[in-house]
C-alpha cells in the first residue's frame, strides 16, 4: 500500500517537475543566447542582481561591471 501511495505521488507530481524543467531549460536557451549575441536584456532578465564572477587572476566581477 505504501509503495502504490508513493508511485501515486510521483505520477501526480511529475507535470510539475516537467514543468519546472522546462522554465530551467528556457533561461538556460536564454542566457545561451544573450551571451552568444551580446544581448544584454537577456542577460539582465536571466543573471541574478547579485551575481560575482572570480577570474583565476583573482579579479572579481559582477553584474553591474
Amino acid at each position: 500500500m505504501r509503495n502504490f501511495l508513493f508511485l501515486m505521488g510521483l505520477l501526480v507530481a511529475a507535470p510539475v517537475f516537467a514543468a519546472v524543467a522546462d522554465e530551467v531549460k528556457a533561461a538556460e536557451n536564454e542566457w545561451l543566447t544573450g551571451i552568444t549575441k551580446n544581448d544584454f536584456r537577456k542577460l539582465d532578465h536571466v543573471l541574478a542582481d547579485d551575481l560575482m564572477y572570480l577570474h583565476s587572476t583573482g579579479v572579481m566581477d559582477s553584474k553591474a561591471s
